[in-house]
């Protein structure tokens, strides 16, 4: 007969200092390649913190709209950002990573 346990509360997620600087390497080395819906232009950026900003190198602030609405979609995802020029339409066409 196997011995009742309480339910688990919530864990903390935890990572090593090791697992940590993995993912930040890998963060630092992908890039996400997008198409404009409605020209067929593809742009590649790479997101990046707000100091680290290098337009000419693709290295978009995180906190831009188009940085903003990017996160977290996958190749084939679409979405939407509102950009200075108005609202345009995205498809993510890649996602690379240089380790």
């Amino acid at each position: 007969m196997p011995r009742w346990r309480a339910p688990q509360g919530p864990s903390t997620a935890l990572v090593t200092r090791a697992g940590l600087e993995r993912l930040k390497a890998e963060l630092d080395d992908l890039w996400l390649t997008v198409e404009r819906e409605d020209t067929g232009v593809e742009a590649t950026y790479r997101i990046v913190g707000p100091d680290e900003i290098d337009a000419p190198k693709g290295w978009i602030s995180i906190d831009s709209p188009l940085a903003r609405a990017a996160l977290g979609k996958r190749v084939d995802d679409e979405f939407e950002a509102a950009l200075p020029a108005g609202p345009a339409r995205f498809i993510v066409v890649a996602v690379r990573y240089e380790g």
